[in-house]
């Protein structure tokens, strides 16, 4: 048990107080469930300690390391000990042993506290009087999310993304490197939700404890954006509204009758939406040729469905996330496909029309003066023979279907070469 000195860092000091008599029986219960202590009403009349003769307890190693690190839990600087009828001596050396075994293997003293805990342990007759001074990271703890799978944990990611948050920080007693991939679950999440994805944040993950076999792990994610989060909301709400009003020129595709191919309403509707987003964006070759260049993502607005929908500028990955999101506004299932194109990095769509799936890659058929449709509606094989490559076995197989460009019945008055004015 812990007696603790006030210290004017923190707005509250927490303490439990336990009577002598009741030691034994409430002393488990406390050390094991890591209660937080609670103002009282002793330490609040601005006495600087309890006396020795109401000084709580600990009686063996256990009990001591549980104490130590609810001081930790509690962000307390300077908690005293008392232990008494300790098995053995205890020593300066055996109490270091201790301190730095917290530090290296429980997640809240590795993640919260700095090198250089010190202590002092004094004698006092028998028993001993242990001082702890408690160097912490930050002033302020960040919130820390319990998950207990990887479910959870995606909606916790979630939960957090959609603030565009710049700190996630979560604890489980069943960490897996693979499972919980953080930077992969962030990364899955933008890409499902264009809606939602105006930058990619650079993230930065680390581990507390770094090392060890420990299940139990806090996991602290930063994302650095290079946007103030009221801009990406402004740009996330100004996305959804250019997507709505463009779905206002939609036609009314009927089903496909008895006896049909299924999927026709689905393919002539993707059919709209590639012309669409063909009239209405500009392929940026500035920004492509700089990928080209250099071999690496270079980011920014012509990489989303805002750059697309909003600026009207766009890589292949700018229009692949404005296609996914008015097909995700229509219930037409349709995913992000990354992989190459004729040997560079490029970005499209896999859509579902019927029971078939397709690739469709309005960025690839709009880097030229004129729209053509050499990336709708394409097998595997197909889109291979066209250059794309990169995507075999990642994706739901795309084989041969019914509807193609050619299948598709276009308005009267439409050649292959004209786009709809949307």
């Amino acid at each position: 048990m812990i007696c603790f000195r006030k210290n004017p860092r923190f707005a509250a000091i927490f303490i439990l107080a336990l009577s002598l008599s009741g030691m034994l029986s409430g002393c488990a219960s406390f050390l094991w469930e890591r209660e937080y202590y609670q103002n009282t009403e002793h330490m609040a009349q601005g006495d600087e300690a309890l006396s020795w003769d109401t000084l709580p307890e600990v009686r063996s190693e256990t009990e001591l390391r549980e104490a130590i690190i609810n001081a930790i839990l509690n962000n307390l600087t300077d908690p005293e000990i008392r232990i008494i009828d300790y098995p053995g001596e205890l020593t300066n050396t055996a109490v270091w042993d201790i301190l730095k075994d917290i530090q290296d293997q429980e997640p809240i003293a590795a993640f919260t506290t700095e090198e250089g805990l010190a202590f002092n342990l004094t004698p006092v007759l028998s028993n001993y009087s242990l001082s702890l001074f408690i160097p912490y990271r930050e002033e302020e703890r960040p919130q820390i999310q319990p998950f207990s799978g990887t479910d959870e944990l995606r909606a916790t990611v979630a939960e957090i993304l959609n603030a565009y948050a710049p700190r996630i920080t979560v604890e489980t007693y069943y960490f897996d490197e693979q499972l919980h991939d953080m930077e992969a679950i962030v990364r899955s999440y933008y890409y499902e939700n264009p809606a939602w994805a105006m930058e990619m944040p650079v993230l930065t993950l680390s581990l507390y404890p770094p090392r060890g076999n420990t299940l139990h792990r806090i996991a602290d994610l930063t994302l650095a954006y290079a946007t103030p989060d009221y801009e990406l909301r402004r740009m996330a709400e100004e996305t959804q509204t250019r997507a709505f009003s463009l779905l206002t020129e939609l036609p009314a595709f009927p089903p496909a009758a008895a006896g049909e191919e299924p999927g026709k309403r689905e393919a002539r509707t993707l059919l709209w939406l590639h012309d669409t987003l063909c009239n209405t964006v500009l392929f940026d070759n500035d920004m492509y040729f700089l990928e080209v260049n250099t071999g690496e993502r270079q980011g920014g607005n012509a990489y989303t469905a805002y750059g697309a929908l909003a600026g009207g500028r766009a890589v292949s990955e700018g229009y692949a996330m404005a296609f996914k999101l008015l097909c995700g506004e229509l219930g037409i299932e349709c995913r992000i496909v990354h992989g190459q194109k004729d040997g560079f990095n490029h970005t499209w769509n896999l859509v579902r029309a019927g029971e078939t799936w397709y690739h469709i890659s309005a960025g690839a058929d709009d880097m030229g003066p004129t729209a053509v449709y050499d990336a709708f509606l394409l097998s595997d094989e197909d889109a291979g023979l066209q250059g794309f490559t990169g995507f075999e076995g990642q994706y739901p197989a795309a084989v041969p279907g019914f509807w193609s460009y050619e299948t598709i019945s276009p308005p009267a008055g439409r050649s292959a070469e004209e786009s709809p004015s949307p």
